[in-house]
């Protein structure tokens, strides 16, 4: 199941590893309206990464209820492969491409009423994307 169980109606999702389709494949629209805490973990590397685009759908779907969105961007440090000729500059380009999408998707559809909190670990870059897309709508 790639969306996980944390605790009461808490789940985590990882983009990298699933993009957002776990919202839709692992649970029924009925379940997703008690979901009421949300975990998105946006890293570098994983199956989805580069490729998923976003299912707004999905987003759309989010419950008027849903408290908190917890985002944990985890912004490249280094090039993920030694043997790659790309520098870190190339590798956040691509890495905030994939990233700008998804960020979007969750100012246009996730309720206003929701908290978005984000851990980008300090990254400058990063805060700044993030902030271009959700304004005042997050607390660090």
């Amino acid at each position: 199941m790639p969306t996980t169980f944390v605790r009461k109606n808490t789940f985590v999702l990882e983009l990298d590893q699933y993009g957002d389709e776990a919202l839709e494949l692992d649970f029924t629209t009925s379940f997703r309206h008690r979901i009421r805490h949300l975990v998105v973990v946006a890293a570098q590397g994983g199956p989805s990464y580069k490729t998923s685009i976003p299912n707004n759908r999905a987003w759309l779907e989010l419950p008027e209820g849903l408290k908190t969105l917890d985002i944990i961007l985890e912004q490249p440090t280094v090039s993920p492969r030694p043997e790659s000729d790309m520098d870190l500059a190339q590798e956040l380009s691509i890495w905030h491409s994939w990233l700008f999408p998804y960020l979007q998707a969750i100012a246009n559809y996730v309720p206003l009423t929701t908290v978005i909190k984000l851990d980008c670990d300090g990254a400058r870059e990063t805060l700044e994307l993030f902030k271009d897309h959700l304004h005042a709508r997050f607390t660090e």
